[in-house]
């Protein structure tokens, strides 16, 4: 895995801490969010609404979620993980010392090659 990239650390660390601020503070002022919760879902945009987005999506988890550095499809990326099971997986696009998009995967069924 490559050194986890100082944007992607700091929102790691917000978003474990459960700070709004700190994580819209990382994120672009036209970031996206698009999160594959394996039904139909419509991108997310801007910082604030990302920011809550996010914080809902990992909130509301089953288990107490663990979030951690890891290689996803070649790059660094976080992986939530609770009671040892990967629950979410989390894909960022970063530019200018910012997030200016997240890619989210929460389906079961995509996770599935994570367990």
């Amino acid at each position: 895995m490559t050194a986890e990239p100082e944007s992607l650390r700091e929102l790691r660390l917000a978003l474990t801490l459960g700070d709004r601020i700190a994580v819209e503070t990382v994120l672009d002022d036209a970031v996206v969010l698009v999160a594959d919760r394996g039904r139909d879902s419509s991108p997310v945009r801007g910082r604030a609404a990302v920011g809550r987005a996010l914080l809902a999506e990992l909130g509301g988890l089953p288990g107490r979620v663990v979030l951690g550095a890891h290689d996803v499809n070649g790059e660094t990326g976080i992986v939530a993980r609770a009671d040892g099971r990967v629950v979410a997986v989390l894909l960022a696009e970063l530019r200018n010392d910012g997030v200016a998009a997240v890619w989210l995967v929460t389906s079961p069924a995509k996770l599935s090659r994570w367990w």
